[in-house]
């Protein structure tokens, strides 16, 4: 089922302009997450993506992430294992699309599960795709059972993909990933090739604004 075809199924149709914006490839998702914040909290997560942008952009030099951002930390202390994939992999890379959430490639086996859940513990994880974002409640066994988890927590969205396609499986994804020194981590990032091959896939607009800005990226990288 594509992402469209999800929206659709999981948060009924507001109107015409509601369903142009999907089809034009727009999250609607992330807009009612939006709405459900004040506009003060809108620019506080504003401010946290670009501070966690300019932190991927110079490898935590000269910026450093706020207390919000406490969520990639936890990852990284509780040793979940993930590569970092999306608009944040794109950050990495150079691209200049600002992105609001966290997404990562992750094995969903039960050990990882309860590293994952040890990561957000006293964060309120709500699942995300679900009108009423009820609380995760159940265990790392059963979460080894999904294809992907998408939580909203309270320091920001954090989306768990077992596989990327058109790369493949976590164990493809993490392969080919480039390893990148991130305020102080060192951290698996999805690689070039493989993002663009992702943006490519997808298709949206906003995805193939952000593949080609990838693609200029990949031809500097080469002549430098």
């Amino acid at each position: 089922m594509d992402q469209a075809a999800l929206l659709r199924e999981v948060f009924p149709s507001s109107g015409p302009a509601w369903e142009a914006a999907i089809d034009y490839g727009i999250d609607v998702s992330l807009l009612l997450g939006k709405l459900e914040v004040t506009p003060a909290e809108r620019l506080q997560q504003l401010q946290r993506a670009q501070a966690r942008v300019r932190a991927f952009r110079t490898g935590g030099r000269g910026d450093t992430l706020s207390v919000e951002d406490e969520l990639f930390h936890r990852l990284v202390a509780e040793e979940v294992d993930f590569v970092v994939v999306g608009g944040v992999a794109a950050a990495a890379y150079g691209s200049a699309m600002v992105t609001d959430d966290l997404d990562i490639a992750a094995p969903f086996t039960v050990e990882n599960m309860r590293r994952l859940l040890a990561a957000v513990q006293g964060l309120h994880p709500r699942y995300f795709m679900t009108p009423d974002r009820r609380p995760v409640a159940e265990p790392a066994e059963q979460l080894a059972t999904l294809r992907n988890l998408y939580l909203l927590t309270d320091l920001g969205r954090l989306d768990i993909l077992g596989s990327v396609p058109p790369v493949g499986t976590f164990e493809e994804v993490a392969r080919r990933a480039e390893r990148m020194t991130i305020v102080g981590h060192e951290v698996r990032v999805i690689s070039l090739d493989d993002l663009i091959a992702v943006k490519a896939d997808i298709g949206r607009p906003k995805d193939r604004h952000v593949e080609l800005e990838l693609r200029a990226i990949r031809e500097l990288r080469a002549r430098r």
